[in-house]
C-alpha cells in the first residue's frame, strides 16, 4: 500500500467512520458523533473514540508499506483530553507516521471536533510482518493462525 491507498477497514461501516484523505504515511478518517455511541452522561465512550483513532494509526502505516506487507498492533495509548457529545458535531483524526522500520511502525494522530478544539491525542506502535497467507473467508488459515 506504499502507494498511500488505503482500504477503512470492516468496523468502519459500523461506526460510521469515512476515509477523507490518504498520503503515504497519513491519513484522516472522519464520524459523526452519534447518540447511541454515547455512555450515561451524554460522552463519547471511550472505546468508540479509540476504535477510531486505533484504525486511523493503523492504517497511516499501512498506507506506507509495500502491498506483500501488513499490521498487528502491538500497543494503543489515547489521552482523552476534552469531552466528546453528539453536538461536537464530526470528529476527524489525522494520523501520521512517525517512524517506519523493517518489523515496525510507529504512528501518532490528533482528534479534533467540528469546531476544531483538540479532543483527543493518541499513539500506537505496530508489528510490520509479511502478509499471511489468506483463505477464501480472507483470514488466515489455521496453522498460521496458530503461530
Amino acid at each position: 500500500m506504499i502507494t498511500g491507498e488505503v482500504v477503512a477497514p470492516p468496523v468502519a461501516q459500523v461506526l460510521g467512520i469515512s476515509v477523507a484523505k490518504v498520503d503515504p504515511g497519513t491519513v484522516q478518517f472522519t464520524m459523526p458523533v452519534k447518540n447511541f455511541f454515547t455512555n450515561h452522561l451524554g460522552f463519547l465512550a471511550g472505546g468508540i473514540l479509540s476504535t477510531v483513532i486505533d484504525s486511523a494509526l493503523g492504517c497511516a502505516i499501512l498506507s506506507a508499506i509495500p502491498d506483500d506487507k501488513d499490521i498487528v498492533t502491538l500497543d494503543l495509548s489515547v489521552d482523552f483530553l476534552r469531552p466528546v457529545s453528539e453536538a461536537s458535531g464530526l470528529i476527524t483524526v489525522d494520523a501520521e507516521v512517525v517512524h517506519l522500520g523493517r518489523s515496525r511502525g510507529l504512528a501518532a494522530c490528533r482528534a479534533v471536533d467540528s469546531a476544531g478544539k483538540l479532543c483527543a491525542v493518541g499513539k500506537s506502535s505496530c508489528m510490520v510482518r509479511d502478509k499471511p497467507n489468506a483463505s477464501a473467508n480472507g483470514h488466515a488459515p489455521a496453522a498460521e493462525a496458530s503461530r
